[in-house]
Parts: C-alpha cells; sequence; structure tokens
C-alpha cells in the first residue's frame, strides 16, 4: 500500500486533516463525494465543529449569518441546518444568536432563522440542548423555547412575560436577565402600586423561588440603548432593588455580568424613574455610594463588549470620549462586596507596543481604584488580558531604545512564579468574525497578594505570533516574554 494510501486509510489521520482544511461550510461539502472514507471522516468533522453554534447577523446586511465565524448565506442556512441534523445526525448541545436586528417587527429573516432552529437544526433533540442563548429574542417567547428552557442548563435572556410563564427546570439551570428585563418590572409594577413597599413586594412575589437551580445569575449589561428625544446610544441607569430581589430570591452566589454592544433592543424603558421608588444606577458611574447586595463571586465577560472594553484599552486619539466603564471594577466591589472579581476575555488587537504598555498601565490604576473602595477584608481579583497579533512584520516599537512593556512590580514574583499555560479563544474577536478561527494562546500568569489583595494576572498572547519573524529587537524581546 502507497504512503498516500496509508494516510488517507486511517480514519484519525484523515479527520486531522479535513479539520484544519474545511473553511468554507457550503463549499466543504464536496469532500464528502470523495470515497465512503471521506464521507465517514467529514461527517465527524463536522458534528465537532457544529455542536456548538454561534449564529450572527451584520448589522449591514441581513441576508447573510456567520456561524462559527463561517460566512454562508442565509437562504443556505436553512438547507445546511436540515443537512446537520438529517444526514451528519447532529445532535447540538449550544446555540447562540447573537447581533440580531434591533427592530423586530422589520426583519422577517429571524422569524424564519428561529423556525428552522426548532424545526431543521434541533427537531426532536430538544433533551441534548445545554445552552440556548438569544433565540428568545427573535420569539419574545414561544412554546417551543419554553419548552427548550426546562432542559438547557443556561437560558435566555428571558423577557418579563417570559418569566411569568416559565416552568420549574429538569435540571440544573442559569437563567439570562437584562437590564432592559429589570427596567420593564419597574415600571410595570411601579406604576402599578400606590406605595414604595407594595411596589417591592409585589416585584418579589413575582420572582419564582424554583425557576433556578443553580447559584448563578447572567446580566446582560446594555451598552448602547436609545431614548425619546436624546441622539446617540449609551448605557442608562436600571433599577437597583428588582435586580436585588432577583439576588436574594434566587439565593445567587454568583453573579456573571456582560457588557453587550449589540443585541435586541427596545427603546429605553424609563417609566419606573418618576415613581420615585427605585435606586437609578449605573456600572460605570463614579459614585461613592454603597449600595451592598453581598454576593460571593462577580464576574465580568467582556467577549461581547465594545464601549467597555474600549475604556479599557489604551488610546492616542484623545478625542473618544470615555463612556465611564473603567469605574466599573469598583462600582461591582462596592455595589455587590464580593470575595472574588474575575474579569474574562479582555481582549485587544495592538498596533505597536506602547498600546500594550499603556493597556497595561490602565489595568494597574483600575485594580488600584478597586482595592480601596473593598469593604471586605480581602479580595480576590482575577484579570484576563488577551492580545492578538495577527502580522507581528506590521506591529512595531514605535519608541526608540528600549521598550518597558509590562512595568511589573517586584511583588508580582513574591507569591507565584510565571508559568506558561495554554487555552483556547472562548469567542470570536469583534468585528471580523469571518477572519477569526479558534485560536490557541500561550500566556504567562503573575499573582500579587498585599493588605488583603490578592490579584491574579493572566496575559495571553496568540499562539501564532510566536512563530512570526521580525527584524524589531524590541518586538523580538516582547515574544521572549511569553516562550
Amino acid at each position: 500500500m502507497e504512503l498516500c494510501e496509508q494516510v488517507f486509510s486511517n480514519p484519525i489521520i484523515l479527520e486531522t486533516i479535513l479539520k484544519h482544511v474545511l473553511t468554507d461550510i457550503v463549499e466543504d461539502l464536496k469532500f464528502r463525494t470523495i470515497n465512503k472514507k471521506f464521507n465517514y471522516a467529514f461527517l465527524v468533522v463536522l458534528r465537532n465543529k457544529y455542536r456548538s453554534m454561534d449564529i450572527q447577523f451584520r448589522e449591514e446586511r441581513f441576508t447573510t449569518f456567520y456561524i462559527n465565524g463561517g460566512k454562508i448565506c442565509s437562504t443556505k442556512t436553512f438547507k445546511f441546518f436540515k443537512f446537520l441534523n438529517k444526514v451528519a445526525k447532529l445532535k447540538v448541545q449550544n446555540v447562540s444568536v447573537t447581533n440580531l436586528n434591533k427592530s423586530y417587527n422589520e426583519n422577517e429573516i429571524e422569524k424564519k432563522l428561529h423556525n428552522a432552529i426548532h424545526s431543521k437544526l434541533i427537531n426532536g433533540n430538544r433533551e441534548n440542548i445545554q445552552e440556548f442563548i438569544g433565540v428568545e429574542q427573535t420569539c419574545l417567547g414561544c412554546a417551543r423555547c419554553l419548552e427548550v428552557a426546562k432542559t438547557a442548563e443556561v437560558y435566555g435572556p428571558v423577557t418579563y412575560s417570559s418569566l411569568i410563564k416559565l416552568q420549574k427546570p429538569e435540571k440544573p439551570r442559569k437563567l439570562i436577565i437584562t437590564t432592559e428585563t429589570l427596567n420593564s418590572m419597574a415600571s410595570t409594577y411601579g406604576l402599578e402600586s400606590r406605595s414604595k413597599e407594595d411596589c417591592h413586594r409585589s416585584i418579589s412575589s413575582h420572582i419564582k423561588l424554583d425557576l433556578l437551580s443553580g447559584d448563578t445569575l447572567i446580566l446582560w449589561l446594555s451598552e448602547c440603548q436609545e431614548k425619546r428625544d436624546e441622539m446617540g446610544n449609551m448605557a442608562y441607569p436600571f433599577p437597583l432593588e428588582v435586580l436585588e430581589a432577583f439576588i436574594r430570591n434566587w439565593n445567587m452566589k454568583c453573579l456573571q455580568i456582560l457588557p453587550v454592544f449589540t443585541h435586541k433592543s427596545k427603546m429605553y424603558d424609563d417609566r419606573w424613574i418618576n415613581t420615585d421608588y427605585f435606586t437609578a444606577v449605573r456600572f460605570n458611574d463614579d459614585s461613592d455610594k454603597e449600595h451592598v447586595i453581598k454576593v460571593d463571586h462577580v464576574e465580568l465577560d467582556l467577549s461581547n463588549s465594545y464601549y467597555c472594553r474600549r475604556d479599557f484599552l489604551f488610546s492616542h486619539v484623545k478625542s473618544i470620549p470615555h463612556k465611564g466603564y473603567p469605574n466599573i471594577m469598583g462600582s461591582i466591589v462596592q455595589m455587590f462586596s464580593p470575595n472574588t472579581v474575575s474579569i474574562k476575555n479582555f481582549t485587544e488587537v495592538p498596533g505597536h507596543l506602547s498600546n500594550v504598555y499603556g493597556t497595561f498601565n490602565n489595568i494597574m490604576k483600575m485594580v488600584g481604584r478597586s482595592a480601596k473602595l473593598r469593604n471586605q477584608p480581602t479580595l480576590n481579583l482575577n484579570f484576563e488580558y488577551l492580545i492578538q497579533i495577527t502580522d507581528v512584520a506590521g506591529f512595531t516599537a514605535r519608541t526608540a531604545g528600549k521598550l518597558i512593556y509590562f512595568n511589573v512590580p517586584e511583588v508580582f514574583f513574591k507569591s507565584n512564579a510565571p508559568h506558561m499555560s495554554y487555552r483556547r479563544s472562548s469567542g470570536f474577536l469583534r468585528p471580523h468574525p469571518e477572519k477569526v478561527k479558534d485560536m490557541k494562546f500561550v500566556s504567562k500568569k503573575f499573582t500579587i497578594e498585599e493588605n488583603g489583595l490578592v490579584f491574579n494576572l493572566s496575559v495571553f498572547l496568540n499562539e501564532h505570533a510566536l512563530h512570526q519573524n521580525t527584524s524589531n529587537n524590541n518586538v523580538k524581546e516582547f515574544l521572549r516574554f511569553f516562550i
């Protein structure tokens, strides 16, 4: 048997080859027609690739989807769903729909996508769904979505009307609520109640105690909403007492906060503000007021953020106004008095080393402010900083001489020595989902312990950058930092 035949007769090798060459969702289907071995290997790779499915819209053109980063026409998407279910025998586990059009009634394609997900993609495999995110936004809580909610481990975001219809879960479940959910509930009960006490009592009584069987609540924090008679998008206040009712009624120990830039959003509902029954708060406000809702662990996930992530970055362009998000870490510490705060998926695509240096200094300043605001004797703060260099040749150091890109204090090395670790990217870095694959990162980790603060910093770099050549000595030194 020739070497070529030996290679293509080995299913493991064949699957590995196909895994690395599959780039176009539709065009790659031709591989299965080569022979039976290719067909079998192709279907195995296909099932592994699409067991978790991230479906994104493009804002400027809703005839195109991106499924796990791959571009596909909407008319072919529904046929592809049917192929996955009927031919590939895929039992999808995770479905996430993001970047939806803000105007539901003006976009029929969303309704078709919703129906195709249920009838063609899932089609009888409801019990296999583990995460079902964003689909309900296309239907506002239909019976089929609520059936999935019974068994899904993560479901949402849910509207106020869906919360009333939701039933007790069949397995442990995390629910996603939004700041819009909080606003809607506050306006509904605030306008119906005669007093502040009656209003808060009504809200608490309508939050069913058996809707969750876990200890984690997920809050989508809208970064951009529209308000009557105001230009531009921004984050508006939400009613603190409604969030507090969710946390206390469900006895939440962990709160996951996701600042979300693009998601289906109605006009900002501000009717509750004039009732004087609620405290209007924003996480990006610089406030010295303490509103303590005790939560043990707060996690801030920046994977779908624009403004919050941008404010964390260092920018040479001074004309870009900040939205106040450097205050978010301090606000979390003040508001929830947590034992642990974790910032995840903070990504940067820097053009030169001074950006990295400036961003690192921004992070250190935010950590310092957060430590001063804590009212707990100890605070564990975990921070993930992911650096993506797409082209090392174009990555420059504009400063003459040696550039210190990480001004790491010596105390970082007192408790734990830096060590290497690997991780896969958890999502598709914006704003070009079609150009970003499932990247592998390498990291250095440091720990600092001082005056009750334990700060764990993980700095990640995409592994591909380490294998590229550069003549810039400063860039070489930066890359050696991760080796």
